[in-house]
């Protein structure tokens, strides 16, 4: 409750500040709210990953019957419509800012946000985070290397960052299938013993 309370504090703060700032300490000139955010969406469109083509992934895993190449297929599913919603999001918005569409209810959102330096909502969707914008897109990043080496090499990596995927529990189960086909065991005699 206390964490709520705060956060509830600092976003409040956060909603009164100026809404311009002045470029340089030195009272240079006023930098507008849609420039700052016109700056930052061209920044991030540079650093959103591309998608990865789920079809050619699938044609170059092998067909091993192992059930960990699902759970790669269903992530980079995942992972690939907050790709192509972040990228529409900020082309749209880039246009909006420049007058050359209408800014929806949606686009103003998202540009409060990002003026904010926080995660807009529809971003958080697929893939949800408390995280501020700059470190969001920077654990996305990460969170697409890990798959995309997976898919790239067309063969599991030796160690997994189990926090990087949107659904560990299919992966724990993909784990645990896979020993009970090479063991001959009932996957339902495995579990997960933790310290």
């Amino acid at each position: 409750a206390q964490i709520e309370d705060s956060v509830a504090i600092l976003d409040t703060l956060l909603s009164l500040q100026p809404r311009a700032s002045a470029a340089n300490t030195g009272g240079g000139p006023v930098v507008s709210r849609e420039d700052m955010v016109m700056d930052l969406a061209t920044d991030l469109q540079g650093k959103i990953p591309e998608q990865v083509d789920l079809e050619l992934t699938k044609d170059a895993l092998p067909d091993d019957g192992t059930a960990l190449n699902p759970v790669l297929l269903q992530e980079l599913a995942r992972y690939n419509i907050p790709l192509r919603n972040v990228k529409r999001d900020l082309a749209e918005l880039k246009e909006g800012i420049k007058g050359l569409v209408v800014m929806s209810p949606e686009l103003d959102e998202v540009f409060n946000f990002m003026y904010d330096g926080k995660v807009p909502p529809a971003w958080l969707k697929q893939y949800p985070s408390v995280k501020p914008l700059a470190a969001w897109i920077r654990d996305l990043n990460q969170r697409m290397d890990q798959l995309r080496k997976w898919a790239n090499s067309s063969t599991p990596p030796k160690i997994f960052w189990l926090g990087g995927f949107t659904f560990p529990t299919g992966f724990l189960t993909a784990l645990q299938q896979n020993y009970a086909r090479q063991h001959n065991v009932s996957v339902d005699m495995l579990g997960w013993e933790l310290p």
